[in-house]
């Protein structure tokens, strides 16, 4: 029972880490581009305060709206939650199978793992 418990509140510390992460990137990638919330939530057709919530942490993007972001953003899943070195090789790189294959792992990834932990 203990171990549970610690496995629990450690997923759920790394839970609100990945949290952290895309709401601090979904900002800077934001103004990088020079949009506003309200830009971003029209092109993905949201409402702004839906999108605020994203970037102030009070929810959370599910799969395929990440997927939307990495669009607009012009990035990968990796570079929006900030993980870094888990492959040498750009998105440019890539080809078309393999970068669309890479997208649908995210996805159902991110989809296990969100409605984890929700």
């Amino acid at each position: 029972m203990f171990l549970a418990k610690k496995a629990t509140y450690s997923c759920y510390f790394v839970y609100k880490e990945v949290l952290c992460m895309i709401e601090l990137r979904l900002k800077e990638f934001r103004k990088k581009l020079g949009l506003s919330q309200r830009e971003v939530s029209d092109i993905m057709k949201i409402t702004q305060a839906y999108y605020w919530k994203w970037e102030k942490g009070k929810s959370f993007p599910n799969a395929q709206q990440i997927i939307e972001l990495c669009d607009i953003f012009q990035c990968t899943p990796n570079d929006l939650f900030g993980i870094h070195g888990v492959y040498s090789a750009s998105m440019n790189d890539l080809d078309q199978s393999w970068s669309s294959l890479l997208i649908r792992s995210w996805y159902v990834f991110l989809t296990c793992f969100v409605d984890t932990w929700r």
